[in-house]
């Protein structure tokens, strides 16, 4: 006799397993932008555009998200509610977040257990700077 098993999921838990948020696909740059709420700044946009995937920056620790992550780490780690007007844009591989000020494009990182903005410490002045620099976070 065969026995199956039968598994009740929620509406939230069905929509996760079969993907209709395409969380794993590339967004558009609208896509991201209409997410966000308001236009991505320059030249962080300019970035985005053509970084489609998450790639480890030279110093082999920073972990800079492309496209496919931007929207589905800030959800994660809730940003928009814990650092409203800023936007997630990588991490340390170790547990530090780095984040972009929407208002003046600088570049800061904070514990992700404290994302708030008097927890952040500066990184660079700004995107362009900061890639400039190879990307470089404090330890």
């Amino acid at each position: 006799m065969r026995r199956f098993l039968t598994v009740s999921l929620t509406p939230r838990q069905v929509s996760y397993l079969f993907g209709h948020r395409r969380a794993q696909g590339v967004q558009s740059l609208e896509e991201v932008e209409t997410w966000l709420g308001r236009p991505l700044p320059e030249p962080y946009r300019s970035f985005l555009a053509g970084t489609a995937v998450s790639f480890l920056a030279a110093n082999g620790r920073t972990l800079v998200y492309g496209r496919t992550a931007v929207m589905e780490r800030n959800d994660t780690h809730e940003s928009r509610a814990y650092c409203p007007g800023h936007l997630m844009i990588g991490d340390n591989s170790g547990g530090v977040a780095l984040v972009l000020s929407l208002a003046d494009g600088q570049v800061h990182s904070v514990g992700m257990g404290a994302m708030t903005p008097d927890c952040f410490e500066p990184v660079a002045q700004s995107f362009a700077a900061w890639q400039a620099a190879g990307f470089l976070c404090a330890e």
